[in-house]
């Protein structure tokens, strides 16, 4: 709410409103061109949300604010928001950028925290003194935030906010919601005890089921899982190709006229990558 929601909503409104036309860091009349940038842009699956027009940013999520400021806005905005602006706008996503990591020490915070510093002071030498509003002060206060609770993805809202999505699912009628909430997450917690007790012996089919009960519904109903990655979808099964066989050359020998089956797409740690060929997402690279 601080930063995606806050600061940089209100950085976005400064730059493109009419109302800053007479102003230095006025980029409104390039909209068109930072669209056209911006929507250009083909994410991964594993970002939530495709781009959408800066038009609708009024409109825009927390989770799209945050693509905006860690992914988007450093390259779409070169060349167009004055040279001083640009930099002093990276501070913040540098700052951001540090917090939100996985593997912290002083010393990484600490420079996080100057990063900040600097772009607070930046806003009112920059911008003037009336846009130091509360959530550009409350920026200084993040890297302590960060010392007695671990990083920004750690307390943020996000999580909470994501599981009201998950006791909504729970609620089937409008008759005595509380309990239907209660008996749905008992339900799950106790899941995983009763499998460990009762599921030990069971046939790979049966534990099968009961992991597809705890799963709902796979979107991929042809899957081949392998040691490290699970194929997806039918296989093309043929004779491997030379520019393949070579390529495969440095993990295992693989003999010439080989059948293997090819697969458009795998998952692997959590993600989904796609080959070239594959061309039913139109919206998203995950070659």
């Amino acid at each position: 709410h601080c930063v995606l929601l806050g600061v940089c909503r209100y950085m976005a409104t400064l730059w493109m409103d009419s109302k800053s036309s007479s102003e230095p860091w006025y980029i409104g009349v390039q909209t068109a061109i930072i669209d056209r940038h911006l929507l250009s842009i083909k994410p991964p699956s594993i970002v939530a949300r495709v781009p959408r027009s800066l038009i609708e940013r009024k409109f825009w999520k927390a989770h799209e604010w945050q693509h905006w400021l860690l992914y988007y806005s450093l390259p779409v905005l070169k060349g167009i928001l004055p040279q001083r602006y640009h930099s002093h706008w990276a501070l913040l996503i540098e700052g951001i950028s540090i917090l939100l990591g996985s593997e912290l020490n002083a010393e990484l915070i600490n420079h996080a925290h100057d990063a900040l510093v600097y772009f607070v002071g930046g806003v009112q030498s920059l911008y003037g003194k009336e846009h130091m509003t509360f959530n550009v002060h409350s920026l200084l206060h993040l890297s302590k935030s960060v010392v007695h609770w671990g990083p920004l993805w750690a307390h943020s809202a996000f999580m909470f906010e994501d599981f009201n999505g998950y006791l909504l699912k729970q609620v089937k009628s409008s008759q005595a919601v509380p309990q239907q909430i209660c008996k749905q997450v008992a339900l799950s917690r106790a899941f995983p005890c009763l499998a460990k007790q009762f599921l030990t012996n069971a046939s790979a089919e049966f534990k099968d089921f009961c992991n597809e009960m705890r799963q709902g519904n796979q979107h991929v109903k042809k899957y081949k899982k392998l040691t490290e990655v699970t194929a997806l979808g039918p296989p093309n099964v043929r004779l491997i190709s030379l520019g393949d066989q070579a390529a495969l050359h440095t993990v295992r020998e693989v003999p010439t006229n080989s059948v293997v089956s090819y697969y458009k797409r795998i998952a692997v740690n959590g993600g989904v990558v796609h080959g070239h060929t594959y061309s039913k997402i139109k919206q998203r690279n995950n070659s």
